[in-house]
């Protein structure tokens, strides 16, 4: 089966050729960049961080589904998509991150600093690092060495 991304989901993605609700199909589109939080609540991937967001697949389905829509169709999906395999939807853990996690998470991308190549430092963002935190700062290079100049002088 092939996912689309949240914007990309159609109606006849949720039901069959007959005409027929298929809750699990939907489940499967709309879970995409949703992630399950330590206490079980919905979180959603936005600019590079997860963040709560306990009505992302609700909201979704009912883009989706529009004049079909109904409380219970969404209240199905959303269970679908709490109870999916980690593989398809992510459970972000309640644990502190490792001391001294080799990952700051920035708005514009995630700075690597334990990489020993200068050019594999900085990394566009990616769901897969999980991450909950993001300062709120840009990663600028030519920046960077003014500062660092500035310092030695």
């Amino acid at each position: 089966m092939i996912v689309k991304t949240p914007d990309k989901i159609k109606r006849q993605d949720a039901f069959s050729k007959d005409g027929k609700f298929q809750p699990n199909s939907l489940a499967v589109h709309v879970a995409e960049g949703v992630a399950v939080g330590p206490d079980g609540s919905l979180w959603s991937y936005q600019g590079g961080v997860y963040r709560p967001d306990p009505d992302v697949v609700d909201r979704r389905v009912a883009r989706v589904l529009r004049n079909d829509y109904t409380i219970s169709r969404g209240s199905v999906v959303e269970r679908l998509v709490r109870y999916m395999p980690e593989k398809i939807v992510p459970h972000l853990s309640a644990e502190e991150p490792e001391p001294w996690c080799p990952l700051i998470n920035l708005r514009n991308g995630v700075y690597q600093w334990r990489e020993t190549n200068a050019a594999d430092r900085f990394a566009g963002h990616d769901p897969e690092y999980r991450s909950t935190i993001q300062l709120p700062f840009d990663y600028d290079v030519p920046e960077l060495r003014c500062v660092a100049q500035l310092g030695t002088t």
